[in-house]
């Protein structure tokens, strides 16, 4: 289980309280989760990029593993700066991230790592991944979670064509480490008219013969996740 640990302030340091955290922990103890915490960092609003910044955000993944977690989902987003010419910058920021990975991995040795990934185009923009990038967080040991949705496609047929695309893009890099994606049930309570659901993407997956090529599927939620929504999830997944 994916956990959202909540909010870090401008220096990339946990905010929520220990007691929190803990009364977490004991609440799950006994239900055979393995928690693997996180929280999102859009390099628009943080400065991911300075030295302190990366420092605090690994010690407060390992702060949680000390408390009872296993592992980390690295959820950087809009790692790469387009504002100026494709070149030096949009390059210089994917290797600072890479570098991130490698002081995560040997801060937490020997523990999961799960990098949360944009959708593949060989010319990304600052939300996307290149091919080339994807290599390099799997040499790493990283796992991969990728994204099925903020596509911005507004029917249903685009939308299932596009991720069918992903998916064979994403299989057809034979990447040594797990690929897992991550599957929306957030996206109707903004936009009922939305085709990122949950049906319309797992319908697409389970008939793409590219997902033979992943470990699993991960639900991307909130407090909204529904029953019916679940039902969906284990039907998909007891049945395919």
């Amino acid at each position: 289980m994916f956990v959202d640990w909540g909010n870090i302030d401008s220096k990339g340091t946990i905010q929520t309280s220990d007691e929190e955290i803990q009364s977490f922990l004991n609440f799950t103890k006994d239900q055979g989760f393995n928690l693997i915490p996180y929280t999102e960092v859009i390099c628009k609003d943080f400065n991911f990029f300075d030295g302190e910044f990366q420092r605090n955000l690994i010690n407060s993944y390992v702060k949680l593993n000390n408390l009872g977690f296993n592992g980390a989902l690295v959820d950087v987003e809009a790692i790469r700066d387009n504002s100026e010419n494709e070149g030096s910058i949009a390059r210089n920021q994917e290797e600072q991230y890479l570098k991130f990975l490698d002081n995560l991995r040997a801060a937490l040795p020997n523990k999961p790592i799960f990098a949360y990934a944009g959708m593949l185009n060989e010319h990304p923009n600052e939300w996307e991944w290149s091919p080339a990038l994807a290599r390099e967080v799997s040499k790493r040991g990283v796992n991969i979670s990728i994204s099925s949705y903020d596509t911005g496609i507004k029917n249903k047929r685009e939308y299932q064509d596009y991720i069918n695309d992903q998916f064979g893009q994403w299989a057809s890099l034979n990447l040594p480490s797990k690929l897992f994606l991550t599957v929306p049930t957030h996206k109707n309570n903004d936009d009922p008219s939305s085709p990122e659901t949950i049906e319309n993407c797992l319908e697409t997956f389970c008939q793409n013969p590219a997902s033979n090529y992943f470990s699993g599927a991960v639900l991307i939620f909130e407090y909204t996740t529904d029953d019916k929504e679940w039902k969906i999830f284990n039907q998909y997944f007891n049945n395919n």
